[in-house]
């Protein structure tokens, strides 16, 4: 009985010691300011590993599931279901948005709650949106061969979870989007390159319609986005269509109703 108690305190402990852990994870990317323009180098061995991590299914519970599964390249790298779905196949209550120029925001998730890439990289496991926890990830990881070998070389450490978010945020920060016509339009007053319907709407667009009053066809004031147009804000707004119980007003105040799905009329 002696060795019962023993081995269940034991236990105990150890569940006690993986949590603290893992809450010191996401606290030491709290407000982390990586070297972005390090790490947006193409090519390089950590965003290299960072996509392999991306598109690897063995880090979830079924074997089928990857972050590539809700942020698809094919669609911008966002999902185009209404609801992202688990590991599991459980039904989210949000659409998970496009990666593209992620990097560049300073803050992440419809709610703001996450203040960097390596940060946000925690929350699909401890949510069970992976269907595994980041120490089972770790684990598997730490099993396969090619991953000690690419850990080293991109990180010279073993993989661990914080190697896991170093390497995942450094791809992402790669996700920059490339000049457009809208670009060209803008900076070098190339009116030939739109057609008159698209020359039409982009005139409404920007003022009769409003629409440019939160999605800013300007770069907004933001030492991140180094001229580029992200068509945001970068506010908070939850107060159209019916949802305008409550309005998030800053980072991390937003309601969970800003995220359920809209019913159809």
């Amino acid at each position: 009985m002696k060795h019962w108690i023993q081995a269940l305190a034991l236990a105990a402990m150890a569940s006690i010691a993986a949590a603290q852990e893992h809450h010191s994870f996401e606290q030491q990317f709290s407000g982390f300011e990586p070297d972005v323009d390090v790490e947006r180098s193409l090519g390089g061995p950590l965003s290299l590993l960072g996509e392999k991590l991306f598109h690897d299914t063995r880090l979830s519970g079924t074997g089928g599931t990857a972050c590539a599964s809700c942020h698809e390249p094919n669609y911008a790298f966002a999902d185009p279901r209404q609801v992202s779905q688990s590991d599991g196949g459980q039904l989210g209550r949000r659409n998970a948005p496009s990666l593209i120029n992620a990097g560049l925001l300073p803050v992440l998730m419809w709610d703001g709650r996450f203040r960097s890439l390596e940060q946000q990289a925690f929350s699909p496991f401890a949510r069970g949106e992976m269907g595994i926890d980041i120490f089972e990830a770790e684990r598997r990881l730490n099993s396969d061969p090619k991953y000690l070998h690419l850990f080293r070389v991109a990180l010279n450490s073993r993989p661990s979870a914080n190697g896991m978010a170093i390497a995942l945020a450094a791809y992402q920060r790669t996700l920059i989007s490339g000049e457009s016509r809208f670009d060209r339009l803008i900076r070098n007053s190339e009116a030939d390159t739109f057609t008159a319907v698209e020359l039409d709407g982009f005139l409404l667009f920007e003022r009769k319609a409003g629409c440019s009053n939160c999605h800013l066809t300007r770069a907004p004031v933001n030492h991140r986005a180094s001229g580029l147009r992200l068509f945001t804000d970068l506010g908070f707004h939850c107060g159209i269509r019916g949802i305008a119980d409550r309005i998030p007003t800053q980072a991390g105040q937003g309601s969970d109703d800003c995220g359920q799905p809209l019913k159809a009329a």
